[in-house]
């Protein structure tokens, strides 16, 4: 008899963890979707030939009023003429706090000369809260091929936004193509 109802206690004891275990679980599968990431990203090539920062179609992410988020992108981008100019840029609402990088490496190998062996410019852009809407990372000359780079962390002010990746070609002639796959993806940390 005694151990039957030492039996039926434990029991309960485990319904009662397996419940608390199951009710923990389902917190934390909240808490993980409340938490991932913002996902945005080009799913058919974006053609741009305005001179002045335009919105990258399909390129931005919502934040919250005194969100903090951390974010990265990476633009894969062609240019329609050799040698024309790219810039680079984003738009955000108005932050407390804010900074980060937008950033390319070129490999550049001139005409005739070894595929082997090449020079590398290393661009880099550095922002702050300051820098909406401002060309971020200007690239002269470039190659008709490239990747650029975004990092970087906001701190939301009084009033929700969103982040916008944009970019242009300073030249009149040329347009810039941000492929397919190019994406922004931001996380909410606080």
């Amino acid at each position: 008899q005694a151990t039957s109802v030492a039996q039926a206690a434990l029991s309960v004891r485990i319904d009662t963890q397996s419940q608390a275990v199951s009710t923990l679980s389902q917190a934390i599968s909240v808490l993980s979707a409340a938490v991932g990431p913002q996902i945005a990203f080009v799913s058919v090539d974006n053609l741009i030939s305005i001179v002045i920062l335009t919105d990258i179609s399909g390129l931005s992410v919502s934040l919250a009023i005194s969100g903090i988020y951390t974010f990265d992108a990476m633009l894969r981008y062609t240019l329609t003429s050799v040698g024309q100019p790219a810039r680079f840029g984003m738009t955000f609402p108005a932050l407390s706090q804010g900074g980060g990088k937008v950033e390319t490496l070129l490999s550049v190998v001139t005409f005739g000369g070894s595929n082997t062996q090449s020079t590398v410019n290393h661009g880099i852009g550095w922002w702050t809260e300051t820098g909406s809407g401002s060309v971020l990372l200007s690239l002269a000359g470039q190659a008709t091929n490239g990747v650029v780079f975004y990092q970087g962390m906001m701190a939301v002010s009084t009033i929700a936004g969103k982040l916008q990746l944009q970019c242009f070609t300073g030249s009149g002639t040329g347009a810039i193509v941000i492929q397919r796959g190019s994406y922004l993806r931001a996380y909410k940390i606080g």
